[in-house]
């Protein structure tokens, strides 16, 4: 019971993301890139803490959504907070989505990162953090 392939799908497959210049598909787990993209705006999905109550069907996760952008593309941070506002109503207006691994029931918006340098991508990054409850 989770809801990351819903999750995935829905960033994944986002026009209004695309055209914010996250590439179709650029959407990725933590730790699955070796090297960063360097022609893409691109997220990366950070599955944290899970939590499941005794006798609920249901589950909590933490998950937090890095937004990147190659320094060589820009080093404005404007087009990542559009991203995550973007990511942030994608996702809380999501209800009941089901997924390969579950049914996406809602998430809930915990905040933004101030700005940042991931010296390991070299890009400039932000993140937004999420609750996800899944059945």
């Amino acid at each position: 019971m989770s809801a990351r392939a819903a999750v995935y799908t829905l960033l994944a497959t986002d026009g209004q993301l695309q055209d914010l210049g996250v590439a179709y598909g650029n959407v990725w787990p933590a730790q699955a890139l070796d090297t960063a993209p360097r022609n893409s705006r691109f997220l990366i999905m950070r599955w944290e803490e899970s939590t499941v109550a005794p006798g609920r069907a249901s589950q909590s996760e933490v998950l937090t959504v890095w937004a990147h952008c190659p320094r060589e593309m820009s080093t404005d941070f404007a087009p990542l907070d559009a991203i995550l506002n973007r990511v942030t109503e994608v996702l809380t207006s999501a209800t009941h989505v089901i997924g390969a691994d579950g049914t996406l029931t809602c998430v809930d918006y915990n905040g933004k990162s101030p700005d940042l340098n991931d010296e390991g991508y070299t890009t400039i990054t932000k993140n937004a953090a999420y609750t996800v409850v899944s059945r």
